[in-house]
């Protein structure tokens, strides 16, 4: 594929991503979930909670995994079939679903940008699709992509790991601010999310370079 083609493929995959990481930061402000001043202005029941800028992945590291996923379809995206990237899409769906089950739950408890009151918010929603489309170009990558780098390869598995380990708020439960609602990392929701995401991520690393 001529690098001029590749260019345009990854402009048009960050446009995609990009846009949705700005809708739901515009959704998230009409809802007062950016700030942590906004989120407490709501009321007595949002004093303590997940505002958007306190959900670091939401608001810096999807800043970041867009280029890697643009990098990575404008090399490989060639070798994938549209079946492929159909049952990938599905996939990268299903899991979406699952996580975004999870985020839910945790809302009941504190209020989160995406999702408190036993729903999913606009800005919930709209991440819902992101990484829907994201786990797909990583499942596309790892499962349908012959003779991928190893350096892409590791690349992608070892920023994935930190991904979840931001996601899963480990900077905050250590910083502690008084409107966090999360302290320590030495738990099962913690823990088990970055372990599993580690195991599962070094076994298609290992499948993929066999």
């Amino acid at each position: 594929m001529p690098s001029q083609d590749k260019f345009f493929i990854a402009i048009g995959t960050l446009s995609v991503f990009y846009t949705f990481w700005v809708l739901w930061n515009m959704a998230a402000s009409v809802d007062h979930m950016v700030s942590v001043r906004q989120m407490q202005s709501k009321g007595p029941g949002f004093q303590k909670g997940i505002p958007l800028q306190g959900h670091w992945a939401m608001m810096y590291a999807d800043i970041i995994l867009p280029l890697l996923i643009a990098y990575l379809v404008a090399k490989y995206g060639q070798q994938w079939s549209l079946q492929q990237i159909g049952l990938m899409i599905g996939a990268g769906f299903a899991l979406s679903f699952i996580m975004h089950l999870t985020y839910i739950e945790a809302g009941k408890h504190f209020p989160e940008a995406p999702t408190y009151g036993g729903r999913l918010t606009t800005a919930g929603w709209l991440h819902f699709v992101y990484m829907g489309l994201a786990f797909a170009a990583i499942g596309l990558l790892y499962l349908c992509t012959s003779k991928p780098t190893p350096f892409d390869i590791w690349l992608t598995t070892i920023w994935l790991v930190i991904h979840v380990v931001v996601g899963v708020h480990v900077p905050l439960k250590l910083l502690k601010p008084d409107w966090f609602p999360y302290h320590g990392i030495m738990d099962a929701g913690t823990l088990a999310p970055i372990f599993a995401s580690a195991a599962i991520l070094l076994g298609m690393t290992w499948w993929t370079l066999r």
